[in-house]
């Protein structure tokens, strides 16, 4: 990070605006309130009602990329982690537990959802886009397609021997149903950057150009029951058969348009809310959001966190906030930090980054050359309305 700190301004459709920032500022005002008190030799007395106000400062300096000529098309992907999840209750990450996994296909304290009887109102099930669905049921086997109700399938836990899969036998179970499927993806497999596990993560490739923010996604099974994955959107085409890279000016009218003219959908988790009801039914949402800043990832060199063999690994900054965070000290630790690069999470207190929005923004170009000089503010925040 010699040459300026890799900053990352995250947006709700997963899109990321990548800034080099040569100096950063981070701000916490307690207001931490001393008074003196008469005929007492001034002795003091405070308030602190934890009302803390939070302030992250980002200067530096947008250049010109290099080009770089490009021959074919980047196509979109999207990943979904089985190894991890973020906790409702709490809103810290966990790794997903075999309870978990048997809570995915379990409807009742009696039964299971199985290939012979699903619903395709009420099974639990990834969909790969509008017409290409993978249903999550128990079986003793990892995947499978039943043929009486032309579906795929896929097992997260076999209750006939009270078996929870693998992340990995899921994640490869997903792979081989898009195979078996003809659906118009590519499929590889790789490990959780959150737990460590190897082939827990499944890697989704669209073969079809451009994006598809509103996809993959998972469909509850029922009322109150949580949500086992981590699951990105098809971002990352690019277009082949020509050059990469944005001038100053470029970066500059990007973030200067999404500054002056987004909005988000409001809380994201709140049952009900606009923004979920177009994830689940896909319908427009007029309150916008798709790409309004929402989070912040700052890197920074941790040798606490450091690797086997090295001194420092990248790992980002957070901010813990809530009671429970209150009343529990070691989530606060330097510990929980996550690696650098990983997929930021929308949830509050996820590790992952800092959620909050942009304040202000200044571009300044100087001296007539392809180079403006920008500082920006960014307020933490848990929850956006």
């Amino acid at each position: 990070m010699a040459n300026g700190t890799p900053i990352r301004l995250i947006q709700r459709n997963g899109g990321i605006i990548e800034l080099n920032v040569t100096t950063v500022t981070m701000d916490v005002d307690r207001k931490f309130n001393p008074k003196p008190l008469v005929y007492s030799g001034s002795h003091r007395v405070a308030t602190d009602s934890n009302l803390t106000r939070a302030v992250i400062q980002l200067e530096g300096v947008m250049t010109d990329d290099d080009a770089v000529f490009v021959s074919s098309s980047t196509q979109a992907s999207a990943s979904i982690d089985f190894s991890y999840r973020i906790d409702g209750v709490r809103k810290i990450g966990d790794e997903i537990t075999d309870a978990e996994k048997e809570e995915v296909v379990k409807v009742s304290a009696l039964g299971y959802w199985e290939p012979t009887t699903i619903s395709n109102l009420n099974t639990p099930r990834l969909a790969l886009d509008d017409t290409n669905v993978i249903y999550f049921v128990e079986d003793s086997a990892s995947d499978g397609f039943f043929a009486p109700n032309s579906v795929h399938w896929v097992s997260t836990y076999d209750a006939s021997t009270s078996t929870a899969k693998s992340a990995a036998s899921i994640a490869q179970g997903i792979a081989n149903r898009i195979a078996a499927m003809g659906a118009p993806y590519t499929t590889s497999t790789g490990t959780s950057p959150y737990t460590g596990q190897a082939n827990a993560v499944v890697s989704i490739t669209r073969t079809a150009n451009g994006n598809n923010t509103k996809y993959p996604k998972f469909k509850k099974w029922n009322s109150g029951a949580k949500e086992p994955l981590i699951i990105t959107k098809y971002v990352g085409y690019q277009e082949g058969a020509g050059t990469t890279g944005m001038s100053a000016g470029d970066k500059v009218q990007h973030l200067w348009g999404v500054l002056n003219n987004s909005q988000d959908g409001g809380r994201g988790l709140e049952k009900g809310s606009l923004r979920q009801r177009d994830d689940v039914t896909g319908r427009r949402n007029t309150r916008g959001g798709g790409d309004y800043i929402i989070g912040i990832q700052i890197p920074f060199e941790s040798m606490v966190n450091a690797a086997s063999g090295e001194k420092y690994s990248a790992v980002n900054h957070f901010m813990t906030t809530g009671t429970y965070h209150l009343q529990n000290p070691e989530t606060k630790d330097v510990e929980n930090a996550t690696l650098a690069g990983v997929q930021f999470s929308d949830a509050k207190n996820s590790y992952t980054g800092i959620k909050g929005g942009v304040d202000k923004a200044t571009f300044v170009r100087l001296g007539g050359e392809p180079l403006y000089q920008f500082t920006i503010i960014f307020l933490p925040a848990d929850v956006i309305l």
